[in-house]
């Protein structure tokens, strides 16, 4: 999902047909290797840039169906990861310039979901979008702090926060309204003893 905020609020919003469950499956098409375990490798050895990797470190990918594991090259593994997450920038920088947001982004990109989680992952959306980037990780929280203080958590704990900011103000605002009839049932009836006689709200 691609969101864009001007001044705190929502000014445009789009869907792209691509996503995290992409890149686990051209891991899994490239190194012939069952579904849950590309998306473990996308999880423990993955980086969105290929090129800091050690070109000699090795991975086992293991086979399908109980076929022994091989080595594969990590660079391998990485280069498929940023070739999909590249074109997902690309494809947002498609549509802010489309929407024409594109030279408007001061603020730069946040990152949440899954994939945000990859490594380097901020470098290649400045690199491809042309604007800052970072992480959005969950802030203000209590309770379970390290369980949900990961971006895969940001959208859904920023829906229940604005939720909650939300309910407090109709609390308060129910809350006024209570009190104000009482406070003009008071000048009701003080009103006649200012002079005149006459009531009045």
């Amino acid at each position: 999902d691609v969101v864009v905020f001007e001044r705190g609020a929502i000014a445009h919003t789009a869907v792209l047909a691509i996503g995290g469950d992409h890149i686990t499956a051209d891991i899994r098409d490239c190194l012939n290797t069952p579904t849950a375990e590309a998306e473990n490798l996308k999880r423990a050895h993955g980086t969105a840039l290929a090129h800091v990797v050690d070109p000699d470190e090795i991975v086992e990918v293991p086979g399908v169906g109980g076929r022994r594991p091989r080595p594969v090259k990590r660079a391998l593994l990485c280069e498929i990861i940023e070739a999909r997450v590249e074109e997902i920038f690309r494809l947002v920088a498609d549509e802010l310039s489309r929407a024409g947001y594109r030279e408007d982004l001061a603020g730069g990109v946040i990152l949440t979901g899954g994939t945000a989680s990859l490594h380097y992952i901020e470098e290649l959306a400045e690199h491809t979008l042309q604007m800052p980037a970072a992480r959005g990780i969950p802030r203000d929280l209590h309770g379970l702090v390290d369980v949900v203080a990961d971006p895969k958590y940001a959208s859904a704990t920023g829906l229940v926060l604005a939720g909650l900011r939300e309910r407090s103000r109709d609390w308060h605002s129910e809350k006024l309204r209570r009190v104000r009839p009482v406070r003009r049932s008071s000048l009701w009836w003080l009103w006649p003893w200012g002079g005149g006689g006459e009531k009045r709200v």
